[in-house]
């Protein structure tokens, strides 16, 4: 099961692009109250397999500012929580980290991020209460790691 499911994340079409990237896709026409099921990301990952998870998946990409604003707190609706983030180095960004969770003010199921880089990675396994630290580093040089 796990395998497939990281087959299933590897054909993903915007898996290998810039957070900047993707703002420029979808930016400025994606907006909170906009539905995504026609956008053509939503179609793929629903064309990629017959699973009923995937058939039904919904999303949404927000601001900072939006997501802020939104009420989530009732948790509706939400299976699974996720937040994505390139932080570019851990080791350096790990209080802009802290501030981002502190500002969106909602505890998500699960947190990956990208780019960690190995710098003193084994200081950050207590890095955030409630969540458990798992990484992948890079098997040559110090940059990149999830």
């Amino acid at each position: 099961m796990v395998m497939n499911d990281a087959r299933l994340i590897d054909e993903l079409p915007f898996r290998d692009i810039t957070t900047g990237e993707l703002i420029d896709i979808f930016s400025p026409t994606l907006r909170l109250t906009e539905n995504l099921e026609d956008s053509s990301f939503h179609q793929y990952v629903k064309s990629i397999s017959d699973t009923e998870l995937l058939q039904n998946f919904n999303f949404s990409y927000v601001t900072t500012e939006e997501f802020a604003k939104a009420d989530y707190s009732s948790g509706k609706n939400i299976e699974l929580s996720l937040l994505h983030l390139n932080i570019r180095s851990l080791n350096k960004n790990n209080m802009a980290l802290y501030h981002l969770l502190d500002l969106i003010n909602f505890h998500f199921d699960v947190i990956v991020l990208s780019e960690v880089w190995s710098y003193n990675i084994d200081l950050y396994c207590n890095l955030l209460a409630g969540y458990s630290f798992h990484y992948d580093l890079p098997l040559s040089g110090s940059v990149g790691g999830v």
